[in-house]
């Protein structure tokens, strides 16, 4: 069985059936998980004859294709890249929502939350299931703990906007964006290390470098205005400064 994980942010995009083919995907990718569950309990698992073959998520490969895959004939390894896929889908679901209207906010929350969660859980257990000491780059420990962080993360841009349309007090979105903040900059700092750095697209870490400074810069504003109702003008003056930098 040869499939490819894929990963991908908002390039090209199904615009007219998009939802039709978003809800195709996810009762293929989730039937078919089912139905490996169902095969794992019947079938020992030293009596599994299917190579099961991936391709490396982040391959920038050539334009034939990514070169870099694993193939194991193993349950296991063919649940835990289903699972990617399941949860690279639910980031394209998020990606698409309308985050203007309440119910494409909450959807696209849901979704990034779900799959923050996904990742997270492959990043403890993925080496683990299939009791191998190295997988492919998508799959190591470090890769999937900063996928899952940065679902975290877009899930609580969602919080933001939420709490600004909702009026909320400046203290409650400052502190909400400083959080914000805080998980791009960990993000940022983690997708640099050494054997990382050349494995996302070009674009992420621009973006993420952006969005990051996009929120320490609301997080000073929002604080801005807490000191202009506390009468401290030293600190707002102070404040918007840093909003600038």
């Amino acid at each position: 069985m040869k499939k490819s994980r894929q990963i991908e942010g908002r390039s090209a995009r199904l615009s007219l059936n998009a939802n039709k083919v978003w809800r195709i995907f996810s009762w293929f990718f989730f039937s078919y998980y089912d139905q490996l569950c169902s095969i794992e309990k019947k079938v020992p698992v030293n009596e599994v004859n299917i190579a099961f073959k991936w391709k490396d998520a982040f391959d920038k490969g050539s334009i034939f294709g990514g070169r870099i895959s694993l193939t194991i004939p193993s349950f296991a390894y063919d649940k835990i890249c289903v699972l990617f896929n399941i949860a690279a889908h639910s980031a394209n679901v998020a990606a698409e929502q309308n985050v203007d209207s309440e119910d494409g906010m909450q959807k696209a929350m849901k979704k990034l939350q779900s799959a923050a969660g996904i990742f997270a859980y492959l990043r403890d257990n993925a080496l683990v299931a299939i009791q191998r000491d190295s997988l492919t780059m998508d799959l190591d420990g470090e890769t999937l703990g900063i996928l899952s962080e940065l679902m975290l993360a877009q899930a609580q841009e969602m919080v933001i906007l939420k709490a600004i349309k909702g009026g909320m007090k400046d203290n409650v979105v400052a502190k909400l964006c400083s959080q914000c903040d805080d998980y791009f900059a960990s993000i940022m700092k983690k997708m640099q290390y050494e054997d990382y750095r050349t494995l996302w697209p070009s674009n992420w870490l621009p973006t993420i470098c952006g969005k990051q400074a996009l929120y320490n810069g609301l997080a000073q504003y929002h604080e801005s205005k807490v000191c202009n109702s506390e009468k401290n003008i030293g600190e707002e003056i102070a404040r918007l400064e840093n909003a600038l930098r």
